[in-house]
């Protein structure tokens, strides 16, 4: 942008505590709003950039607290038609001393109908270190309604803590009416391990109209295993109408030269010797996994303990 001034001129506004301020120049104006405190420090202001023609090109808005402090900041760009692309908002947080406790950066992409497709918010303790950090990805069919959206939460080291997936079918592309979404959660470990998985069915009926709920709820260890599942469905009302719960594998490690004994998942008590260790009879380590047979089947898993 050529910055070169053709032009300046200040208007005071009519409002005691406000002034307009534009900068012409070759290729377009700034125009700058501010508005005062009380105390006659500068409580907010807003910067447009415009071209020739008066189209808004960017948009910065500040606003303060006392001792010239930011607040907040809002930073707008716009296309070539005018239509919002992209919003920045900064928010900072003080104590009563002025001192800053807290900063959350929020960006935003929009699509040319002005909906979010896109955004990611980092939030920061006082000293500018990381607290966590969400991205958020939409898509939307051509009547606006959102048929996909992802989301992923981070922690202060920006290793991934949860994601979230909700997908929106539709009759067809002409028809509003939903036929069913499936909202999909996953939690993982420190170590980017997958420990709980949450399935969300929800079923509609053929003019859209919701009709159950299924839910899905599997957890594993850290080596990816299943440990277990809970089914669960729920009417239109939210009543329940059928539960399962199942544990499969349950595994246990056991350091005895004793006979041994689990109870599975369908309530059987089941009982296995234990494989001694070569050399250590009396400090052996067992795996006992239940199968659907309700026998359990069993083998060292370690030499040593």
């Amino acid at each position: 942008m050529n910055n070169s001034y053709s032009g300046f001129r200040q208007v005071e506004s009519t409002m005691s505590n406000s002034s307009e301020v534009v900068i012409e120049m070759e290729n377009g104006k700034i125009r700058t709003v501010t508005t005062y405190q009380k105390s006659g420090e500068v409580a907010s202001e807003v910067k447009t950039t415009m071209d020739l023609s008066g189209k808004i090109l960017s948009e910065n808005e500040y606003t303060y607290g006392n001792n010239g402090v930011v607040k907040s900041e809002i930073n707008k760009v716009y296309n070539n038609n005018g239509k919002l692309t992209q919003k920045d908002i900064i928010t900072n947080q003080y104590d009563i001393s002025g001192k800053l406790v807290s900063k959350s950066v929020l960006n935003q992409s929009v699509d040319s109908k002005g909906r979010l497709i896109a955004s990611t918010e980092k939030n920061f303790d006082g000293h500018q270190n990381l607290v966590d950090m969400v991205r958020i990805k939409q898509e939307f069919n051509i009547f606006g309604y959102r048929t996909r959206q992802e989301k992923e939460t981070y922690d202060a080291n920006e290793k991934l803590v949860s994601t979230f997936k909700e997908v929106q079918s539709f009759k067809s592309s002409f028809f509003k009416e939903r036929t069913g979404v499936v909202r999909v959660s996953q939690q993982f470990d420190p170590s980017k391990n997958l420990i709980s998985k949450m399935t969300k069915n929800y079923n509609f009926d053929s003019d859209g109209v919701f009709i159950s709920r299924a839910e899905l709820l599997q957890k594993f260890n850290s080596v990816g295993e299943e440990t277990s599942y809970s089914k669960r469905a729920y009417d239109a009302s939210g009543k329940m109408t059928s539960n399962f719960s199942y544990s499969s594998p349950a595994q246990f490690e056991v350091k005895s030269d004793q006979l041994v004994s689990a109870m599975n998942g369908f309530g059987t008590l089941n009982r296995a010797p234990v494989v001694a260790t070569i050399g250590q009879p009396n400090r052996a380590v067992v795996r006992i996994t239940m199968s659907d047979s309700h026998s359990p089947s069993y083998e060292p898993i370690s030499d040593s303990v």
